[in-house]
């Protein structure tokens, strides 16, 4: 070190070379131009700095000092292995203490903050400024590299070779710029703590998509690549010997001149001649070492004599060779030499370990948007997975390994698969809900878009580094799992599951599993026999369902009930499946003597119905205009008839019900079980095989069972059978008091309909919180059964009493909204001043209150007069 400390030449010689280094760098910094290993000669020049003042203490020039504040405040740190070094740091820490005291030192310290802030806002500067261009650059140069690499056998023309490797540093230069951004930004965000904005970290995050697909394009050509370079290195030798070839020309005339003085004596004494000779020699030598170290293959000695070669000749200074050109080709030959380690290295990822945080955030916002999705199959993870390499490379623990890949696994299931479960989950709910509940589901696809989950489940499995994931295995068994425990609880939810199951096979293609859900009603003991043996109890206690054929249990008024009873086509095919078909057999027949005992006390009723002409309407007695208005909705008959009249019809209807849901449930049960055939019995195949007795005893006993069992199936009838049966067999529709039912019908709906807009007005206000609104399917299934029984359906629909009705609410709705209109109108007139006309001219004009509580009322009651239409004409169609 004493040695090297008084070699003044020497020490001038270093922070010469770190002058000259750091000029050629710093003018490539930032630019299309700068090479991959340019930032880690800056850190060898700062160690060879360092190095320079522990052993000489001499302060350095100007030039210098200067140039090192440019470079810090150009590049105030590094990157290496994804690890941040602090230049300032570095010689803050590892500089002789004789060095603290200098200015150069002292103001980079105290502006260290300041100079990581201002490089921060340049790299935001340049990621707003070269984005796009490095995006179509890559575009580009992805499309040209595909195109002009190729298997070497194919062409191998210098023209080829020289645009191969114009691509070859085109593209090492491109991704080792996007890393560069990538990370530095990344860091220095994390460091000085300030939010990156979403759109900046959408296009953080197609960079590093970006830098994958770089890496994969790599890959792709490797091989074609590797087979080329041997062909690419030597066009770089023969350019560099074309620029040393005239030198050694030149020196080889100037020797031969120099040995024929020489030869002639003169001046042969002088020692100027001498020194000239043996820079002429030593140069020439030189020359002849360089061209001999570019016949090679281009290994790294082979570079570093070069190198070492090249300086050397350079302070000697005798030759005019263009250095400048010799050190491009020369970095370019480096480069190329170092493909594969320069590469993977300008592609590699793994700083993301360091901000793994930002995972969670990368993957949402790639599921968010369905475009976008195939980033994370083909390049996020594989960027994140990155990591493991450096963890490997630090040879840490099995379980430091596992941490994070369970950490990139939790991501993928958060941000991803979970998110999706739930929105697949969502649309299959409001797609069947919308179905049943009108106007409760509205989404308007031009503001909330559309996207299309199945997208999603059809991309094969995601590949992580040490295990693969299957998206459509993680939905299937979510929706099984939100299925089953969604439909265990509130049974009445049962069929839209059912219909949820299928849908997502219809619409996504996922096969789920065929999970038993609980039945509509709360247990499936229904007592067919206590049912029938007591059916006017519950014929009272029941409503009908004509369209989904299921009976509901009435509250009664004044309790507080949470489930409600339900019997269905399900529960009789259960009870069928225990008792036999006889108990439906027995079960018509009782109905039938019901049916019987009902008509006999609807007779009297009828002989002894009050009529009177001036009697007010009992349900509309606080409301008498509405008749007035409404001449349909005037019924001639009190209500003391008209309660037991309905409460009769009703039995009817439901008595009716459960005949049609006896029977169906039966049919159930006859399709789903698997029947035997009664062409040879038991008894029979066990004697042809030579059984004992015993066993013949036992197949008798089988035998007649089955014959018990099945005996009903023969006898039974249909629900048409049923009702014409009973119309010839009673004597009702001879009866003179039968012939004036068509006349009561409309009393029974006015009645009904007021009755229905009555509560359903109080329930909305809540005045009567007690009132239970039942549906009234069971008194039109009585109805139209008494009209049939009386052969009073055609004089019944020659009344026409719906027609009238709605032709009557229309004319009265016309008449309402002409009336408003016009009372509206002369508001308008009234009101003085232009500017008050056009802005009432400009807004629709106001209706007045009492008119429009006449149209509200008057829209209620074709609402339900409608229902009620429905309704009977579904019944005569059933009963017909």
């Amino acid at each position: 070190m004493q040695q090297v400390k008084g070699n003044k030449k020497f020490i001038d010689g270093c922070f010469s070379c770190i002058h000259d280094g750091l000029v050629d760098i710093l003018l490539r910094l930032d630019t299309w131009k700068e090479l991959p290993v340019d930032r880690l000669k800056i850190l060898q020049h700062m160690a060879l700095f360092i190095f320079s003042t522990h052993v000489s203490d001499v302060i350095p020039e100007k030039k210098l000092v200067k140039m090192l504040l440019d470079m810090l405040h150009l590049s105030p740190l590094l990157y290496i292995r994804g690890k941040r070094i602090m230049l300032v740091d570095v010689l803050k820490e590892q500089s002789p203490s004789s060095l603290s005291s200098w200015l150069f030192l002292r103001e980079a310290i105290r502006d260290r903050n300041l100079m990581i802030n201002n490089y921060l806002k340049r790299l935001n500067d340049i990621h707003s400024r070269d984005w796009q261009t490095i995006k179509d650059t890559l575009s580009c140069w992805v499309a040209s590299f595909h195109s002009t690499v190729h298997p070497v056998a194919e062409l191998l023309s210098e023209g080829w070779l020289r645009i191969h490797q114009k691509k070859t540093i085109q593209g090492l230069v491109v991704a080792y710029r996007l890393q560069l951004l990538i990370q530095s930004i990344l860091d220095l965000h994390a460091l000085l703590e300030v939010p990156i904005k979403r759109e900046k970290l959408k296009s953080l995050c197609h960079m590093i998509i970006s830098l994958k697909v770089l890496e994969q394009t790599f890959q792709t050509k490797g091989s074609d690549m590797i087979k080329s370079l041997p062909h690419t290195i030597n066009i770089i030798q023969a350019d560099l010997e074309q620029i040393i070839l005239p030198s050694k020309d030149m020196l080889q005339i100037e020797v031969d001149k120099r040995s024929q003085i020489n030869q002639l004596g003169i001046f042969s004494s002088l020692t100027r001649r001498k020194e000239t000779d043996t820079r002429l020699t030593d140069s020439l030598s030189l020359v002849h070492m360089l061209l001999q170290m570019l016949q090679g293959g281009g290994s790294h000695k082979r570079q570093l004599i070069f190198l070492n070669i090249l300086d050397v000749l350079q302070s000697i200074g005798y030759l005019n060779i263009d250095f400048t050109r010799v050190r491009k080709l020369t970095s370019k030959l480096w480069t190329l030499v170092g493909f594969q380690a320069i590469s993977s290295a300008v592609v590699d990822s793994s700083f993301l370990y360091w901000r793994r945080e930002m995972m969670g955030s990368l993957f949402s916002m790639v599921y968010v948007e369905v475009g976008r999705f195939s980033w994370l199959h083909r390049y996020l993870i594989d960027a994140f997975s990155d990591g493991l390499k450096l963890l490997k490379l630090g040879q840490v623990g099995k379980h430091t390994l596992e941490a994070y890949q369970n950490e990139i696994e939790y991501g993928v299931k958060n941000e991803i698969i979970i998110p999706l479960c739930r929105d697949i989950e969502n649309d299959l709910r409001l797609h069947v809900h919308s179905t049943y509940f009108k106007g409760s589901v509205v989404v308007n696809p031009t503001k909330t878009g559309v996207r299309n989950l199945a997208w999603y489940l059809a991309i094969k499995p995601l590949h992580l580094s040490f295990k693969f994931i299957d998206i459509s295995s993680h939905v299937e068994n979510y929706l099984n799992s939100a299925f089953y425990n969604h439909s265990t609880m509130p049974t009445y939810d049962r069929k839209i599951y059912l219909e949820m199951q299928l849908l997502a096979e219809l619409k996504y293609g996922l096969m789920l599993d065929d999970v038993y859900f609980v039945g509509n009603s709360m247990v499936h003991d229904i007592g067919i026999n206590e049912t029938v043996q007591d059916l006017c109890a519950f014929t009272k206690n029941y409503t009908y369902n004509i369209i989904k054929q299921v009976f509901i249990d009435k509250i009664p008024k004044g309790k507080n009930r949470k489930n409600l009873r339900l019997i269905g086509v399900e529960d009789i095919t259960h009870s069928v499946s225990i008792h036999g078909l006889q108990v439906i057999y027995k079960a018509s027949d009782s109905i039938q003597k019901f049916l019987e005992q009902m008509f006999t006390n609807l007779s009297p009723l009828l002989k002894n119905k009050c009529r009177t002409d001036s009697s007010n309407d009992y349900i509309l007695k606080n409301n008498k205009e509405i008749v007035s208005r409404l001449p349909f909705l005037k019924q001639d008959h009190e209500a003391s008839f008209l309660e037991p009249l309905n409460v009769i019809m009703s039995q009817i209807g439901n008595a009716l019900g459960l005949v049609r849901i006896l029977l169906a449930g039966s049919s159930r049960h006859i399709c789903n079980i698997s029947r035997p055939t009664l062409d040879m019995s038991f008894e029979e195949s066990y004697q042809k095989l030579g059984l004992a007795d015993e066993i013949l005893e036992a197949g008798r006993v089988m035998d007649k069972a089955i014959a018990e069992k099945y005996e009903p199936v023969a006898r039974m009838e249909s629900f048409s059978d049923f009702i014409n049966r009973f119309v010839k067999e009673h004597p009702f529709g001879t009866e003179d008091h039968a012939k004036d039912l068509s006349q009561i019908v409309p009393s029974i709906i006015v009645n009904l309909v007021s009755a229905q807009v009555r509560y359903k007005d109080n329930l909305l206000s809540d005045h009567d919180s007690e009132n239970t609104l039942y549906m009234h399917d069971s008194l039109f299934m009585g109805v139209a059964f008494a009209l049939k029984v009386s052969a009073q359906e055609s004089s019944f629909d020659a009344l026409n009493w719906f027609g009238s009705a709605r032709q009557s609410l229309e004319e009265r709705i016309s008449s309402l909204e002409l009336t408003g209109s016009s009372k509206a109108q002369d508001t308008n007139s009234r009101v003085g001043g232009s500017l008050a006309r056009w802005k009432l001219w400009s807004q629709t004009s106001p209706i007045p209150l009492e008119i429009q509580k006449g149209l509200d009322e008057c829209i209620k009651y074709q609402k339900e007069i409608e229902l009620v239409e429905y309704v009977l004409n579904a019944a005569r169609a059933f009963i017909s």
